[in-house]
């Protein structure tokens, strides 16, 4: 039995002797601790070049999707001014008189110049830039046919004139350009889509690479401590290790508000040639006054009204960066007050618009006073815009407490929209209207939205083209 036991005894060690093993003898805290800092930040630095180099990607999104817009613009400007030559020289062919031809005086020279504008748009995009130029002799022939009326009738008579339009020769080159410049604009439709939906799937991972990013070092932090708690330390590092606890939380926080700086920052630098660019345009139009045509003179508007754009565009991604990382403080809000004076305010910009407004009681809310002002501003001013074309403007606000949520609604009898966009109404960038009908950038709604989500509520809408629309949000009682 003796040898029987010591035989035993060499062949399996003491469970006391398995218990004690650390895979983490032999690092010492401060080393633990030094890699656990160092990944932190690494996290963060790595979160933060992610996101410049998305916000790089958005700014040439942007400029593309300004860039389609150019072209779409400018392809309808070349076809009203065709059918305005057409429109002049058929009622001087009908009336024979000469003050009949000043609009096809006026918008000839225009042709041209359009043509080139769209000629160096569409240069990078070869299917266009074919299409172009398969319009540029139908143009040409187009106007010989004009020009050959004109004289005709002033040569021959009416009759003789309108035997030659009666051939049907201008109207087919007419129809035959329509079908070109219809294929072009869906194709920029085409682009324009793909390049919105491009900035939104940017827009959505620059947010989850900085939300994960962030969890991710959080755990990550947590994950050393347990370890170093666990494996390494004992009761006379307790005191250091809290030190260096504070030390990495630090280092944490400033990689935070670095990450806040560097957002600023790159703003600052989008603004910077923006306003060299509406500054320079602004010296150039005073300082050669008398040498800009007025086409020059327009050119200069636009320029300086699409530097005015950008630049609320920018206070506008600001807004929405500083909304998802802004502490919510709540206190009792005074609802109908504070909607009622949101809506004075900004009545003040149309004092002349004679809108029926009216404001039923709503329930106050536990909330931060300050988003929900982002919340009632952006509602608000948007049913005041979308009814801007309505004779009768009507804005109607009110809300209801069931079962511990308050529900509020503005509602408006103005332009609506179709729901089969619903998904896109409160998304960066998303729009489903004309910026030529009614000005916007594309992200109050989705600042409505990311107020309201952080509350604990959810926002909606329903809408009728033409109709008008109701937006809907509601917020915990308590």
């Amino acid at each position: 039995m003796a040898i029987s036991e010591k035989i035993d005894m060499e062949k399996e060690p003491p469970f006391e002797s398995k218990k004690s093993i650390n895979p983490f003898k032999k690092m010492s805290v401060k080393v633990i601790n030094a890699i656990s800092i160092f990944s932190i930040v690494l996290v963060f630095l790595i979160v933060s070049f992610v996101s410049y180099k998305s916000m790089l990607q958005i700014d040439v999104d942007e400029i593309w999707v300004i860039h389609t817009y150019q072209v779409s613009t400018n392809l309808d400007v070349l076809m009203s001014d065709l059918e305005n030559i057409e429109t002049s020289v058929r009622g001087y062919i009908i009336i024979g008189q000469e003050t009949y031809l000043e609009p096809y005086n006026t918008y000839l020279p225009n042709v041209d110049k359009t043509f080139t504008i769209l000629d160096n748009l569409t240069i990078n995009n070869s299917l266009q830039h074919k299409s172009l130029s398969d319009i540029r002799p139908l143009i040409d022939e187009k106007i010989a046919n004009i020009q050959e009326a004109i004289r005709l009738r002033k040569n021959i008579g009416l009759n003789g004139a309108i035997a030659y339009v009666s051939s049907g020769e201008g109207k087919r080159i007419m129809d035959s350009i329509r079908v070109i410049m219809a294929n072009m604009q869906k194709e920029e439709s085409r682009l324009l889509q793909i390049r919105t939906d491009d900035l939104t799937r940017i827009n959505v991972l620059t947010k989850n690479i900085i939300i994960w990013g962030s969890i991710i070092g959080f755990f990550f932090y947590l994950l050393v401590n347990y370890i170093i708690s666990k494996f390494v330390i004992g009761e006379m590092v307790q005191k250091p290790l809290l030190e260096r606890e504070q030390r990495a939380l630090a280092e944490a926080l400033k990689a935070n508000k670095e990450m806040e700086a560097f957002s600023y920052s790159v703003s600052h630098d989008l603004r910077a040639p923006l306003r060299a660019i509406d500054g320079f345009t602004q010296i150039l139009v005073e300082d050669n006054a008398e040498k800009l045509d007025d086409e020059g003179k327009r050119v200069a508007s636009i320029i300086r009204a699409s530097t005015v754009k950008m630049g609320k565009l920018i206070d506008d991604l600001l807004s929405f960066s500083h909304l998802g990382r802004q502490e919510i403080k709540k206190n009792q809000v005074d609802m109908k007050s504070l909607v009622n004076n949101i809506y004075i305010e900004l009545k003040k910009n149309t004092p002349d618009k004679n809108i029926e407004f009216v404001l039923n009681d709503i329930p106050n809310a536990m909330a931060d006073k300050d988003m929900m002002s982002v919340v009632w501003t952006n509602l608000i001013s948007n049913a005041i815009k979308f009814t801007s074309k309505k004779d009768k403007p009507k804005i109607e606000i009110g809300g209801k407490v069931d079962n511990n949520i308050i529900t509020y609604y503005v509602k408006d009898n103005g332009a609506g929209f179709d729901m089969k966009y619903i998904d896109k109404l409160f998304g960066v960038f998303q729009r489903l209207c004309s910026t030529d009908d009614f000005e916007g950038t594309g992200v109050g709604l989705a600042n409505v939205k990311r107020v309201i989500e952080r509350h604990g509520g959810k926002v909606w809408a329903e809408g009728k083209v033409d109709e008008g629309a109701t937006f809907y949000f509601n917020l915990p009682k308590v």
